[in-house]
């Protein structure tokens, strides 16, 4: 008789161990599936970011590149400076404002931003600008989006109850 339920009692912590092994290889392998899945989501992340980064400072360089075309255009500015001050491949518009020649472009970032920059330079007693361009405005606006259309609301409050 002692022999038999030493042969069971040995069955059953065999079953034991197996089963906890099972469950300790499932709980390794759905650890590792949400590891896995957490690092491709940060990699794609990463990579947005980085690409945001880099559009950002292409439209940078590209506006300083502006900004030094119509510093050198002012050193040689007379009377009719407004019509002479342009940009190659972008539109810039010109004002004045409180004795003040203001000059404002748009640089695209990509195609939900850009980066507006507004410019000024004092003039002098001729109205001509003189001095140096002191940045105004330097910041990335987001262009707004007439694709996206709102979803209807539901006005529950209104319906008649479901039940009599």
């Amino acid at each position: 008789m002692k022999q038999q339920s030493k042969n069971h009692s040995a069955g059953i912590s065999i079953g034991m161990v197996s089963i906890l092994m099972i469950f300790v290889v499932l709980c390794l392998t759905t650890f590792a599936t949400l590891s896995f899945v957490s690092a491709r989501a940060d990699l794609k992340l990463s990579k947005k970011a980085s690409d945001s980064v880099s559009e950002y400072y292409a439209a940078d360089s590209a506006a300083e590149t502006y900004l030094a075309q119509i510093a050198s255009q002012l050193e040689t500015a007379d009377s009719s400076w407004q019509q002479t001050v342009s940009l190659s491949d972008t539109s810039l518009e010109c004002s004045v404002a409180e004795n003040n020649a203001l000059f404002s472009y748009s640089v695209s970032v990509n195609e939900q931003k850009n980066l507006m920059v507004v410019l000024s330079c004092p003039l002098d007693s001729n109205g001509i600008p003189s001095g140096e361009l002191s940045v105004q405005k330097w910041q990335v606006e987001t262009l707004a989006n007439d694709t996206l259309q709102e979803e209807p609301v539901l006005n529950l409050a209104s319906q008649p109850p479901l039940l009599p």
